[in-house]
Order: C-alpha cells, then sequence, then structure tokens
C-alpha cells in the first residue's frame, strides 16, 4: 500500500480516503502507551470520528474515470480468445499483433508483454513455432515471471548503471508512504538464510543488489548463461556472483565449484570488455580445498551477508527519516552509502573475504 501510484486504478477514491484517514490516525499514536489510551477514548470520539469519517467520504465520492484503454484491452482480448475458440488462429493473432502495436500501449511493456504471451500460445498451437519464439521471447525479455521460451532469448549488454545513490532515493520516491520500502526490502532479502532453495537464495542476493543500487542480474537463470548472479555498478568492476549457499560450514571449495566461476567471469569479459569483474562466491565459510586454486576470488559468507543487510536496513532507515528533496536526499544517501561501507570499493574490502586452504584431515 506505500506505492499506490504504480497501479493508480486499483483503489476507488472512497478506499483511498480511508486508507489514508487510517495512515493519519496510526502516524498519530507515537508509542504502545497511546496505543491503550486512544482505545479508552473511542467512545467518547466516536461521535466525531463517525461525522470526520462522513465528511471525508462525501468530499470522495466522485465517479472514477473512465479507463479506455483498458476496456480496449479487454475488448481486443476477448476477441482474440473467440477467434481462438473458433480455430481461427491466424486472425486471433493479429488481432493481439495489432493491439500491440497501438500507439496508446507504447511505453506500457508489462501490457504489451502479456499480449505476446497471449499471443505466443496461440501460435504454438496452430505449430507455427518461429513465430511463438519471437512473441514468448519479447514477453520474457520485459517480464521472467513469463514463461521461458523454448530457446532462451541471448543477453543482450546493457549501459552503466547510473549512480548508485541516484537509484536508491529513486526507488524511495516511488513510496507515498516511505516507511513501506523497509517492508519490502525485508521481503526482499528474507531468503538470505541457509534453508532457502538455491532459486530463492540467488533472487534474494539479486534483490539485495537492486536495494544497494546497483543493476541487479539473474543471466544463468534468464539467459542460460553467465553468473548465478550479477551486480553491475557506477565504478570500475561489477560483481560477478555464484552462489554456493547449500554447502556445510566445513565443506570446502572445490575445484569444480572454482571452475564454474571462472566460466561466468570469461562470459563476463565478452559481454563487457573494459570492464572488470570482480569474482564471488556467497557460501558459508571461506575455505578452499587444497586442489582449488581461487587466487583472486573472494567469498561473500553468510554472517557476512546478514551485516551488509543489517547496514543497508540502518541506511534505508536514516533516509526515510531525512528532510528534503530528491537533491538533498542523494547527497546524505551518498554520505551514508560511504560510512556504512556500502559502496563497490566498501563492500570488496569490509564484507568480502579472501580463501583460506582447508587443512589436510580436516
Amino acid at each position: 500500500m506505500g506505492r499506490p501510484q504504480e497501479q493508480p486504478g486499483a483503489l476507488t477514491a472512497s478506499t483511498r480516503v480511508q486508507l489514508k484517514m487510517g495512515q493519519e490516525v496510526s502516524e498519530a499514536v507515537a508509542n504502545a502507551g497511546e496505543v491503550g489510551q486512544t482505545a479508552k477514548e473511542m467512545p467518547e470520539a466516536r461521535p466525531g470520528l463517525v461525522a470526520y469519517h462522513a465528511s471525508e467520504l462525501a468530499d470522495a465520492a466522485h465517479a472514477a474515470p473512465i479507463d479506455m484503454l483498458a476496456l480496449n484491452v479487454a475488448g481486443c482480448e476477448r476477441r482474440a480468445f473467440r477467434q481462438q475458440r473458433l480455430g481461427q488462429f491466424e486472425p486471433a493473432i493479429q488481432t493481439l499483433e495489432k493491439l500491440i502495436a497501438d500507439k496508446e500501449l507504447a511505453g506500457n511493456a508489462e501490457r504489451q508483454a502479456w499480449l505476446s504471451a497471449l499471443a505466443a500460445r496461440i501460435a504454438y498451437q496452430m505449430e507455427d513455432e518461429d513465430r511463438a519464439q519471437k512473441l514468448q521471447t519479447n514477453a520474457y525479455s520485459v517480464n521472467n515471471n513469463h514463461s521461458l521460451p523454448k530457446i532462451r532469448p541471448a543477453y543482450v549488454p546493457r549501459p552503466l548503471p547510473g549512480r548508485q545513490s541516484a537509484r536508491i532515493v529513486a526507488r524511495l520516491l516511488e513510496y507515498d508512504r516511505r516507511g513501506a520500502m523497509i517492508a519490502d526490502f525485508d521481503e526482499a532479502v528474507a531468503e538470505l538464510v541457509p534453508e532457502a532453495s538455491a532459486g530463492r537464495y540467488e533472487e534474494a542476493l539479486a534483490n539485495l543488489g537492486a536495494f544497494l543500487g546497483f543493476e541487479a542480474e539473474r543471466p544463468e537463470k534468464v539467459h542460460g548463461v553467465g553468473p548465478d548472479v550479477m551486480w553491475r555498478t557506477d565504478v570500475a568492476f561489477d560483481f560477478v556472483v555464484e552462489a554456493k549457499s547449500e554447502k556445510d560450514e566445513d565443506n570446502p571449495l572445490y575445484k569444480k565449484d572454482h571452475v564454474q566461476l571462472l566460466e561466468a567471469e570469461h562470459w563476463f569479459k565478452g559481454a563487457y570488455p573494459g570492464r572488470d569483474a570482480l569474482r564471488v562466491l556467497a557460501l558459508p565459510e571461506a575455505v578452499a580445498d587444497a586442489k582449488a586454486t581461487p587466487a583472486g576470488t573472494f567469498a561473500l559468507r553468510l554472517h557476512e551477508i546478514t551485516k551488509l543487510v543489517g547496514a543497508l536496513r540502518g541506511v534505508l532507515l536514516d533516509l526515510i527519516s531525512s528532510p528534503g528533496g530528491a537533491d538533498a536526499l542523494r547527497e546524505r544517501c551518498e554520505t551514508a552509502l560511504a560510512k556504512a561501507d556500502l559502496k563497490p570499493d566498501g563492500i570488496k574490502a569490509t564484507f568480502l573475504t579472501a580463501f583460506g586452504k582447508k587443512a589436510k584431515g580436516g
């Protein structure tokens, strides 16, 4: 509920007013003691609250504007479904493709992706594999929650990310209620625990990178090549990360594990020539088998990840309570990131560890 501007039509005017009143009352209660006091005063205050509630709702009582674009999309979808049921596959796809190309949908990539996925299913049904592959790839490249196409899309190198602090502040300013960002952050990194599955752990690592203000990607999952996770930064190097969270603390890094990371680095160098890669293995302990040679590779240990999460949470809490506009927040964020060692060089120096060798017979 902290970012209602993402779906402005999801709430009615009266619901928005009720939410606003609830937030105002909640913000006026400063501590646990005032909760009880407020509850005791409710019977006496009820008539006034009812009148206030009615007055606010009356001011908000107006018809919501008609979303003509949504009606147009729904109508075209129904037409395409009807054509599909009748076996008119080509007209159904043309209906959806015409809608995707409509200038009113320009810039609405998520909706275009949804329509592309619908068209891809119809193309598969009519056994037009090439067309289906193209349509599904278009959908998946926008949102990887769509089904994976039969042939994974090729990785396209991206431009250099913007300034780290600017990305963090831009994300913060998306929230109507800034405190909601903390709830989102806690949920996004909740799977950074040993019990998490490999996929969820990698997703949480990517989420952590995004909240740090980096451009976070999962090339191996999306494209079938590259590292598990990549944090692209605004400095001279990027973090190339392989996740090995499933290892036990006394289970060392083996040669095959390190080879996998070296292959990911080689892919990175091909995709981003001129950029340096900082090789990172996310695992319980920084211990390597005697046959492994992890020189130049760093470990991001589980307990250091916990510290990193805590440090970033502290920076976000500081920003949430800070006054000022975007420029002032960016300046404060830059200072806070440096102080908490959350700039790329600070993360390398503070939270990453060089590998040691596992003792023989250990």
